[in-house]
């Protein structure tokens, strides 16, 4: 186990291993640039980063089976590009198809909460001071603008149910915490 580690979220992790979020980091530090690259330029290089992510983790891990725990996927390229800015769905599964190499998660946990608390909730975050949690353009959209994505995960969710589970992220921890491993276990 990784002790050492400079990233704290990362201490204790298997060695070699990352922690989920580290790539995500790094791609989403470049959602705040400091001229509008336009929407389909950000889709294309938000998943040509996340193509990198694919290959070198869930690639290696499929013969051997292990697990590959990811915050987002290709329903996140959906659903903000895609339902948030109105990108043209097909362009969107096409660029899907290319960045995932055919790969779907087996399970997509959507947490799900009204609009206003998850924009409170990264507001809170953002004033606590942590670097990663400061305010990126995402967080910047109006509201009607996270209200669209919101209903792209709840259609995403629609289409595919044997693949998504929805968890009331307004539920305290302890509860969608239970819930979480309810789903994992019934999947095991």
């Amino acid at each position: 186990m990784r002790q050492d580690h400079p990233d704290p979220a990362c201490r204790g992790l298997a060695p070699g291993a990352r922690h989920p979020r580290s790539c995500d980091r790094r791609t989403r530090g470049n959602a705040a640039w400091p001229e509008d690259p336009g929407d389909s330029a950000q889709s294309g290089i938000l998943r040509h980063r996340r193509r990198g992510g694919t290959s070198s983790v869930c690639r290696r891990s499929r013969p051997t089976r292990r697990w590959v725990l990811c915050d987002r996927f290709s329903d996140a390229t959906s659903a903000y590009q895609g339902f948030g800015r109105g990108l043209d769905a097909g362009f969107i599964r096409t660029l899907n198809a290319f960045s995932a190499q055919a790969l779907k998660p087996d399970l997509t946990f959507l947490f799900d909460l009204p609009v206003e608390v998850g924009l409170a909730r990264a507001e809170k975050r953002a004033a606590g001071g942590r670097p990663e949690a400061a305010e990126d353009r995402f967080e910047r959209e109006e509201r009607t603008f996270h209200g669209r994505i919101r209903e792209g995960y709840l259609s995403l969710a629609a289409e595919e149910p044997e693949r998504f589970r929805i968890i009331n992220g307004a539920a305290d921890v302890e509860t969608v915490r239970r819930e979480v491993c309810r789903h994992l276990t019934a999947l095991l």
